[in-house]
């Protein structure tokens, strides 16, 4: 073994067996290769080409090149506590407790220094590719052949686990257990279980964000569109359209946040930042949904692709650097809403009203301000903290509050005076009904702020507006009311 692959501190004899941890997937939720190499993919794309060559012909050297053009920030990682607690336990037993892994020696020592808890790393080097048969024989030689423990988690940890005294799987699927059994590995312990890759594609593709996708459908009551088999058929294929699009992005996004999003109380439990999903097979992912998205928006029709097309291109200019720019990104956010209305509108080959527009720009960028400042409380209950990846200080809650506030009240302001118009003459039989959707756009627009004034509000609009009951109240209420006033009561 090269002097690089191990640390120099000195093993006494044990008086019992050592304890020899996996990195990936095992003390960590991710793989923190995988992570890198989907970091230098996205942020440095030409250098990622140039890895090609030693991918393919040493990956040890291979390893050693990505870790220099991506470091791994250990502070980051989503720690398995399952692990740490044996490690823990370990510890208090006076055994010797190993880091022993296939990343790169860099990625490992960053690890052990931020835990404080190893007596030894091993990992590999730019000469040797530490997986595997070379895994098993770098313990064996540290340890000068005296029994250890292992903790691992896949298929590449078989030949270590034949020659430990003890074996560890941590969250082990149905086909490792067989090939353990096959084996002879019959009474492992087992740490955590394997978890559904379906269910964690559907949370990475916020299937639940689709209902953002339903604001398509408001041109279509705006301009009071007669409803016919072809139209909701084209309505479908634009839903669906949007969907795939929309989830590709929050994909991309998750990707592009990942350690920003492990530092976040809710977003650490995202797919991507859990570790539960590779952000490589997400990359590949990405442009899989775009092409079924697209193909959908084809059935629709060519107003209705440049409008997404439009929306894509903002949000990949928002996922790479607006989102980094405050207040620039609340009016993107914002923008983004109202693409939504304009596809809506392209859908039925219909031009938008200005009093719809003005109306959705007031109230989507004051959403957008109390998705941001939802943020900054959490910032604040963090001890002050500043949002990471975004332009924000805690110190700027106030002005984002008024921000907020103001709009939200102009888009009352706006829809008042929508209701004295001579543009809905012609829409609506009883008009002056309208004037009662007022107070109670009023009244939900002040209760969102005085929840988010309260620490109340989810760091997620929609989601606060899905599930509280006076914004459910008041969504139909204003309905309602709406219908009233089309027949003319």
């Amino acid at each position: 073994m090269s002097p690089s692959s191990r640390s120099r501190l000195e093993l006494a004899r044990p008086s019992q067996i050592a304890l020899v941890v996996d990195l990936d997937a095992t003390l960590v939720q991710s793989d923190t290769t995988h992570d890198a190499l989907a970091s230098v993919i996205l942020r440095k794309p030409i250098r990622a080409l140039a890895l090609l060559p030693s991918l393919i012909k040493n990956k040890a050297r291979f390893k050693s090149r990505l870790a220099q053009l991506a470091a791994t920030d250990a502070a980051t990682l989503i720690y398995n506590q399952s692990v740490l607690e044996v490690i823990a336990e370990a510890k208090r037993d006076g055994r010797k407790v190993i880091l022993a892994t296939a990343s790169d020696i860099s990625t490992a020592n960053s690890v052990a220094k931020h835990l404080a808890v190893f007596d030894a790393v091993i990992a590999t080097d730019s000469d040797r590719n530490l997986i595997g048969s070379a895994k098993a024989e770098a313990i064996a030689e540290l340890l000068g052949g005296e029994p250890f423990e292992y903790a691992g988690d896949s298929e590449q940890d078989l030949k270590v686990w034949t020659r430990a005294q003890r074996v560890i799987v941590v969250n082990p699927h149905k086909s490792l257990k067989k090939k353990m059994a096959s084996a002879g590995l019959n009474d492992p312990q087992l740490l955590g279980a394997s978890k559904s890759a379906l269910v964690a594609w559907l949370r990475a593709m916020r299937l639940y964000q689709w209902a953002k996708n339903l604001l398509l459908l408001l041109p279509v009551f705006a301009a009071h569109v007669s409803f016919t088999p072809v139209l909701g058929l084209k309505l479908v294929f634009a839903l669906l359209a949007f969907g795939f699009t929309a989830s590709s992005v929050y994909m991309l996004n998750d990707i592009v946040d990942l350690n920003a999003d492990r530092l976040h109380p809710r977003k650490s439990k995202r797919a991507f930042a859990s570790g539960r999903l590779s952000p490589l097979a997400g990359l590949i992912a990405v442009p899989l949904m775009l092409l079924v998205g697209f193909a959908f928006a084809l059935q629709v029709n060519l107003g209705f692709v440049i409008v997404l097309l439009a929306y894509l291109a903002i949000t990949f200019f928002y996922s790479f650097w607006l989102k980094r720019i405050a207040i620039a990104d609340v009016f993107v956010l914002t923008l983004l809403y109202t693409l939504r209305v304009f596809a809506g509108a392209a859908v039925i080959e219909v031009k938008l009203s200005f009093w719809l527009i003005a109306f959705s720009l007031f109230l989507f960028l004051s959403l957008a301000f109390v998705k941001r400042y939802a943020e900054l409380a959490i910032a604040e209950r963090l001890g002050g903290k500043l949002l990471p990846g975004r332009g924000y200080k805690p110190q700027d809650a106030p002005l984002v509050m008024s921000f907020g506030v103001a709009s939200g009240f102009a888009s009352v302001l706006v829809l008042a005076l929508y209701t004295n118009s001579d543009a809905v003459i012609g829409l609506y039989r009883a008009p002056e009904t309208m004037l009662f959707a007022l107070p109670v756009l009023l009244f939900w627009i002040t209760w969102v702020w005085f929840q988010a004034s309260r620490g109340k509000m989810h760091d997620d609009p929609l989601i606060f507006a899905m599930t509280d009951r006076f914004s459910q109240i008041s969504a139909l209420a204003i309905t309602v009311i709406f219908v009233l006033a089309s027949i003319g009561i």
